[in-house]
């Protein structure tokens, strides 16, 4: 088994109210991984980018960590929309990646921030 590097790492999923979707995914997939996992589900303006803003703010001044990644499948725009808001940037595609729960294999667009940039931001 690959280690992932997730163990007892917090990650913040949103859209996790429909159980064959991204969020239920991400979600299940970090929980077997070892990661604490926050569901977001509710629909409240501006609350994603907030809670993505304070999420870096604990990765980078609490955990000391130098990087943050993030990724969302093809059309997700919200998703896309909001990592921009918090200051990643587009690193990679990624063809055919399999999404267990729902069994299909989708792209996905990874993004990154280091805590220079977010320094910076």
């Amino acid at each position: 088994m690959v280690d992932y590097g997730l163990k007892d790492r917090v990650a913040l999923i949103t859209g996790a109210n429909n159980p064959q979707g991204i969020g239920a995914t991400t979600a299940f997939a970090f929980a077997r991984e070892g990661a604490k996992v926050v569901l977001v589900y509710k629909r409240i303006p501006r609350l994603i980018p907030e809670a993505v803003k304070a999420l870096q703010k604990h990765a980078f001044e609490d955990l000391g960590m130098k990087k943050m990644w993030c990724g969302y499948f093809d059309g997700n725009t919200k998703s896309k929309r909001v990592q921009e808001k918090c200051g990643f940037k587009y690193i990679m595609t990624k063809e055919n990646v399999p999404s267990q729960l729902v069994g299909e294999l989708r792209t996905e667009h990874i993004t990154c921030i280091s805590k220079e940039e977010w320094n910076n931001a």
